[in-house]
């Protein structure tokens, strides 16, 4: 059994053996057959303008090549504070027109720039594991579901984890099996 005193020793060693190949780019370590690499979610304080950069960059400081993408990193920031206040106000109507305005934004994401910013992580050694979408609910359409795995496909991850009811995990599974 491996303490958890075990296991940063092997994480740390993992690091300090090398976690670069001999050509630079980094290589996710792996512990024990698991693939350590970083949850994007971490990133929210720096999201804004020049993100990705900035994720890039952190990446390869911590010898990552692998990585979620967390779809309210990407928000943009006004959206993002309208929706918390009125979450924090309780204001059930503002509430409703925020998530509105959201899923305005988030269905005129296109997969092109998805795809984008898969080839610029790409040139850099890092590649997309999962891509964590917002929250679906039952009032989602179809077409919700179905960008929501076409952005997936976009990014190459091969997973695609969303906070989501039962009756509309019926409605997706269709959609990613296709």
């Amino acid at each position: 059994m491996h303490t958890r005193r075990h296991f940063s020793g092997l994480l740390l060693a993992t690091f300090v053996a090398g976690s670069r190949s001999s050509f630079g780019a980094p290589q996710s370590p792996v512990v024990g057959g698991v693939h350590l690499g970083l949850e994007s979610y971490s990133l929210m304080p720096l999201r804004g303008d020049g993100i990705e950069d900035r994720w890039i960059e952190l990446m390869h400081q911590l010898g990552f090549a692998e990585c979620s993408a967390y779809e309210p990193l990407l928000q943009p920031r006004e959206l993002a504070t309208k929706l918390q206040a009125a979450r924090e106000a309780k204001d059930r109507a503002a509430m409703d027109a925020a998530m509105q305005d959201m899923n305005k934004w988030r269905t005129s994401l296109s997969v092109s720039s998805f795809r984008d910013m898969r080839n610029k992580f790409a040139a850099s050694g890092i590649r997309f594991a999962f891509f964590s979408g917002s929250p679906l609910t039952a009032t989602s359409t179809d077409a919700e579901l179905d960008h929501v795995c076409s952005l997936t496909q976009a990014l190459g991850a091969e997973i695609v984890t969303v906070a989501a009811g039962k009756s509309v995990v019926k409605r997706l599974l269709p959609l990613v099996e296709r």
